[in-house]
């Protein structure tokens, strides 16, 4: 095979996406002609999501176009764009978009599940603004495991997030590409990278249902080695 890498950085690249490409096969995440639109929170996942699908748009034989989205603002509805962020924006390589979060009618402090619904409207309509059928989450293996555990406590079924997801009609299909890689791949590829984490602002961040469940897979893990893999598989098994 040619090699296509000029950096150490291309190289980890170039053996990440193969799982990545993987991800895209198994769940017809991209077509020719897509255009999609990158969730960049700034957290290590969506930065690994953003250089491997830059690096990948090069080689792949679906051709795609990529765009990068950050949404600003933070649980007090005040306005901030992290100048780091902006600048892992800048030298992308990527055109961006900055969206902010309309918290018109809230009531402040939002809380957590309605800052993430905020949030979520402002990129699927970001991808509307910017002419994206796609919308990219760097949700990773370990994340997929987290969110079955916590739909197995709270609710009683063992489901996860979904790989593919079709909005609106099909208008808009939410994909997540590195839903194969694990955490050491991520942090792997952003150190070779040289992208650093934006740490977070929320003063709620590790006090949620979802990070109780990902220190119990944390745990789980350190006894069994395939503890991830096992609970995401036996979800997919079990929603066929």
């Amino acid at each position: 095979m040619t090699k296509r890498w000029e950096t150490p950085a291309e190289k980890n690249a170039f053996y990440l996406s193969k799982k990545v490409f993987a991800a895209m096969r198994d769940h017809r995440m991209v077509e020719e002609g897509d255009r999609i639109l990158i969730g960049l929170s700034g957290g290590k996942d969506s930065l690994a999501l953003m250089y491997l699908l830059g690096y990948m748009r090069r080689y792949s034989e679906v051709p795609y176009e990529a765009v990068l989205c950050h949404v600003a603002a933070d649980a007090k509805g005040e306005i901030k764009v992290s100048p780091a962020i902006r600048k892992i924006m800048e030298e992308s390589g990527l055109p961006y978009i900055i969206k902010e979060i309309d918290t018109t009618g809230e009531e402040l402090p939002l809380t957590c599940a309605r800052c993430a619904r905020l949030r979520r409207k402002a990129l699927f309509e970001a991808a509307k603004e910017a002419g994206c059928k796609k919308l990219a989450l760097g949700h990773r293996l370990e994340d997929f495991a987290a969110t079955a555990l916590m739909n197995l406590f709270s609710s009683g079924r063992l489901e996860t997030m979904a790989y593919r997801r079709e909005y609106f009609g099909g208008e808009l299909t939410v994909i997540r590409p590195i839903a194969y890689l694990r955490e050491t791949d991520v942090r792997t590829m952003t150190a070779a990278a040289g992208l650093e984490p934006v740490p977070t602002e929320c003063p709620l961040a590790g006090q949620t249902a979802r990070s109780e469940s990902e220190e119990i897979l944390a745990a789980a893990r350190k006894a069994f080695r395939g503890a991830a893999y096992n609970i995401v598989h036996a979800s997919d098994v079990i929603n066929e």
